[in-house]
């Protein structure tokens, strides 16, 4: 027992050595690091007989464990690299060549990327099954054998955050996770600010960590002299007085250690407390990250990386006004991080997506200025995952109406904002009946006092009461927390994505690198064309090359080569549909990351020196096995179909635009009503194209087989009026009607009730684009110039209902439609600038979209369509919710495990004293003897568990060391008892 308590206590002591050194290499203060660098370290016989798996999705172990090996000669292989034929014997695979090198010389070995279990050629390796070769302790590798070097170490990495591993496998292997924790991303993101905003702070703590290791490295010394003149005295130690010289030194240094050391206690207690001021930011900093994490729940194809967010962070310090004020200065990081990681991530999800991350970034500034409590939070977590069951029987007095919502009004109850909501359900019905039917349940319809709820009680009694009105309660809590600009957030911008170069500092003296964006990867849903926008500004690049190389079918060596190409000389790449090539993928992205990476250094790479030039642009469809390193090294853009019918209209606008601007007026075949009717026509065809997309919403409620139109469908329609106009003659309106009502747009549908219905809408649409103002003469009735319209006053404003003609005869007037088109326009600016007025900056104010009959539907169809939105709200957030959760509560748990742990641990047993007035003395000895070891024994797991929850939130090196510490201990006591 004694000399294994020495090793214990000696092995504890190099362990704080190495902890201080790794501090001194600035590696990240998280206990998932010490785990790993004790593996790393050279005396792993002490800890580990198996090899490391690094679970790295941000490759945080395996940069360091490349810096840490650097100067033995590390040996780096990907797993898509392993198969492939050796640069120096083609039958030979690089893997195998690998080990063949690093073996025999004791060269570490790094294997990256892996996907599954590793490959069966390293089966023995895996398992440590060595043979004798003449003496010689040897690995059988294949049909190959290998000396074994002591000094070899093998390091497998995998991306993924749950590596599908087989029992043998992971049975031979030593998991080391390295996904981020809140913790360890606040520590890190904290002292990047404190680096940033007061320097010198840094720099006193990395003194003082340096002082730290030198003092215990010193009192380690002393310790050791102390250990090694006891050991070696002859005779009496009290007769020798060089002994006693030695002990007395050494016990004066040690004092002398131990008060230097106190004295750095205290400076480090100084530092923490002035860097805390900056957790303001660096907290939520790192919770808004865990947030982003979280959104993998809703697809896939959402992953980002953490260098990618510290930079953007960096970025955000950096470029923020500064303020002399702490307080200002801070609040002003708080904002403008928020700002810059919605515009960033929003533009990068689908539709469908972007108001429930919107709602999360929202619920992040709440909980940031302390006006969300987390009991209200979880119970809005467990409305929208509909955990509402095992509720009590409701009351026989509760009105019939509100029965069906009496389960989550049960969980609801248990909070403290809504004490005696119960009795006001009961004995005051009738303001709760009436809210079930109110066009807008807003909070002057809730009977006192549950008018001045706050945003989210008040969401939760929505959710409950009226789901259909969920996403409307949402965007007006944004709008009031955020802002209306992040409820309607803008399109991607593409041309700075590609147009803007990236300036990489590289020192005070020397210049910026600049080098090409990030590649651009667009993210495409069914019927939207991702590249028209790249086309129109690769068209305005002068001399630009541009290729573009569709995937598919032994087309991945042909992109690799283009790319390589398009890298030398400057060109604009485009690879489509990576998803028919999902096996290439981790080629590419390592490609990808050695083609930057070089670039951030000024250095070649395999495809040669980056032209600045060189842009790199990818397109897929979303799919689940799409490969996480490549997502999180590139700038994602959703193109999506619109998310409502107001965003649908401004897109429609935008091609308009675009047509328009090609447009050329002859003055001699042309009259000035000409033009301006040519335009009203224009927008007329993009209501339509909006209309029946978005009717295609409803699915069967709107059509019998439900189509899908696109963009496509709406520049053809439009490419019949331009080119009637380029050819110097007039539209025929008849013409016009049968080629997007029967061809362009009736040629998607199947059904007859269906093609009635797009004729029907583009009749309604046309009429009210080629209306015949009263006051025209009749005989300028026949033909296209005919088709001027309204002067009036306002020019840009929608035309009100007493100076619309023929209103008591137009319906879709009174739904809005008309007050979609302008009275008068002459130019094409003067359109654009009715769509910027009455579209783009007033989206939620847009007269007649709201109303299902502009879409030729009944009016009880928007209900369900809002139910149907409000339902798949609820859904993402209790998705993301139900991820977050496990991300926050990961250490809790531990912590309550370890707990229940230890209170079904049974109490030593008292009174074996007593024994002693037993008669049988011999058995009374005997039972003695068993108490007490079965009390040292519980003893010692009551210590154990005690020691491990002092410090499972600090270092899971400490909790598994004395655990495994405590485990020798007692196999220990059991052999002494055998």
């Amino acid at each position: 027992m004694a000399g294994l308590t020495k090793i214990c206590c000696s092995s504890f002591a190099f362990f704080t050595l190495l902890l201080l050194h790794w501090l001194l290499i600035l590696l990240s203060f998280s206990f998932l690091h010490y785990e790993l660098n004790l593996i790393c370290s050279k005396t792993d016989d002490l800890f580990t007989q198996r090899w490391p798996l690094l679970v790295d999705p941000d490759e945080l172990g395996t940069r360091w464990i490349q810096q840490h090996e650097i100067g033995n000669g590390l040996v780096v292989v990907r797993e898509q690299d392993m198969n492939t034929g050796s640069s120096h014997d083609p039958a030979v695979t690089v893997l195998e060549d690998a080990l063949s090198h690093c073996i025999p010389k004791g060269i570490p070995l790094l294997l990256l990327d892996l996907s599954a279990d590793p490959p069966s050629i390293l089966q023995n390796i895996l398992a440590r099954t060595t043979i004798e070769d003449g003496g010689v302790r040897a690995y059988r590798v294949g049909t190959v054998t290998l000396n074994f070097n002591p000094s070899f170490r093998l390091y497998l990495a995998t991306k993924q955050s749950r590596p599908q591993l087989s029992l043998e496998t992971a049975a031979s292997l030593t998991v080391v996770n390295f996904t981020i924790t809140v913790h360890g991303l606040h520590d890190n993101l904290r002292q990047i600010l404190v680096t940033k905003e007061r320097p010198e702070l840094e720099d006193e703590r990395q003194k003082l960590v340096a002082t730290t290791s030198s003092h215990q490295r010193a009192l380690q010394d002393t310790e050791e002299r102390i250990l090694h003149t006891l050991s070696t005295a002859q005779g009496n130690i009290l007769e020798s007085e060089e002994a006693i010289l030695i002990l007395q030194e050494t016990k004066q240094m040690s004092d002398d250690i131990k008060r230097k050391e106190e004295q750095c206690v205290e400076m480090e207690t100084a530092l923490l407390l002035c860097c805390e001021q900056y957790e303001k930011v660096s907290r939520p900093a790192a919770d808004l990250f865990m947030t982003l994490s979280s959104l993998s729940s809703l697809s896939p194809m959402y992953q980002y990386s953490l260098s990618w967010y510290i930079s953007l962070y960096i970025s955000v310090i950096d470029n923020t006004g500064k303020s002399s004020v702490l307080e200002r200065r801070l609040n002003l990081l708080q904002e403008a991080l928020v700002t810059r990681v919605h515009s960033a991530i929003v533009v990068g999800l689908a539709a469908a997506h972007r108001l429930p991350f919107t709602f999360l970034i929202t619920l992040h500034s709440l909980r940031v200025a302390g006006a969300l409590k987390e009991e209200e939070e979880d119970m809005l977590q467990h409305i929208a995952a509909n955990i509402t069951g095992n509720a009590a029987p409701p009351p026989a007095s509760l009105h019939p109406d509100l029965i069906h919502y009496w389960p989550a009004l049960h969980h609801a109850l248990s909070l403290e904002i809504f004490r005696g909501l119960g009795e006001s359900l009961e004995h005051n019905e009738s303001p709760w009946v009436n809210l079930l039917t109110v066009d807008v349940p807003d909070k002057t319809f809730f009977p006192q006092p549950w008018q001045n709820l706050e945003h989210i009680p008040w969401l939760i009694l929505v959710s409950i009461f009226r789901p259909d009105k969920v996403t409307w309660a949402v965007r007006l809590i944004i709008d009031d927390v955020l802002g209306e600009h992040f409820a309607s957030p803008a399109s991607a911008d593409i041309k700075s994505l590609l147009e803007e170069p990236v300036m990489i500092k590289t020192g005070t003296r020397t210049p910026p690198i600049i080098r090409p964006p990030d590649p651009l990867l667009l993210i495409t849903s069914p019927g939207v064309d991702p590249l028209e926008e790249v086309m129109l500004l690769a068209s305005k690049v002068p001399d630009l090359q541009m290729k573009n190389v569709s995937l598919g079918q032994g087309q991945s060596s042909v992109a690799e080569a283009v790319v390589c190409q398009g890298v030398r000389e400057g060109q604009w790449i485009v690879l489509q549909n990576l998803h028919h090539a999902l096996n290439w993928l981790p080629s590419l992205a390592n490609l990808i990351n050695t083609i930057y990476s070089s670039a951030n250094t000024s250095s070649r790479n395999i495809a040669g020196t980056m032209n600045p030039n060189f842009r790199l642009i990818l397109t897929t469809e979303p799919v689940d096995k799409f490969p996480a390193s490549l997502l999180r090294g590139v700038e994602k853009v959703y193109v999506d179909n619109p998310g409502d019918a107001r965003h649908a209209l401004q897109d429609a606008n935008v091609a308009l635009t675009r047509q328009a601007r090609t447009l050329y007026f002859d003055e001699e075949e042309f009259e000035p009503e000409d033009e301006a009717a040519t335009y009203r026509l224009l927008h007329g065809l993009s209501v339509f194209h909006t209309v029946v997309s978005e009717r295609g919403r409803h699915g069967h409620l709107a059509w019998a087989a439900p189509p899908s139109f696109t963009m496509t469908d709406l520049s053809l329609a439009m490419n019949v009026v331009t080119c009637s106009i380029g050819e110097g003659r007039k539209v025929d309106p008849e013409l016009l009607e049968y080629l997007v009502g029967r061809v362009f747009y009736g040629g998607r549908v199947h059904r007859a009730e269906d093609q009635q219905v797009i004729t029907s809408i583009l009749k309604e649409v046309l009429s009210i684009s080629l209306k015949i103002p009263k006051e025209r003469d009749e005989d300028d009735k026949d033909g296209f110039s005919s088709q001027g319209t309204n002067r009036v006053s306002n020019r840009n404003t929608p035309s009100s209902p007493a100076s619309s003609p023929n209103k008591e005869n137009d319906d879709s007037e009174e739904m809005g439609l008309v007050k979609l088109f302008p009275d008068y326009v002459e130019k094409l600016e003067e359109l654009q600038e009715f769509v910027a007025v009455n579209i783009q900056t007033e989206l939620h104010k847009v007269s007649g979209l709201e109303h299902p009959e502009v879409f030729g539907l009944p009016a009880g169809v928007k209900r369900v369509e809002e139910g149907e939105r409000g339902r798949q709200f609820l859904s993402s957030l209790a998705k993301v919710a139900g991820a977050q959760t496990l991300q926050y509560t990961k250490a809790k748990s531990m912590l309550k495990e370890l707990k229940t742990f230890r209170r079904m641990l049974p109490k030593p047993i008292e009174g074996a004293d007593d024994l002693r007035h037993c008669e049988d003395q011999e058995v009374a000895d005997i039972l003695k003897r068993e108490v007490d070891k079965y009390n040292i024994l519980i003893n010692t797991l009551h210590s154990a568990a005690r020691a491990a929850i002092q410090t499972a939130m600090v270092s899971a090196f400490v909790h598994n060391s004395s655990i495994k510490c405590n485990k020798n201990k007692i196999k220990g006591y059991g052999r002494t008892r055998g």
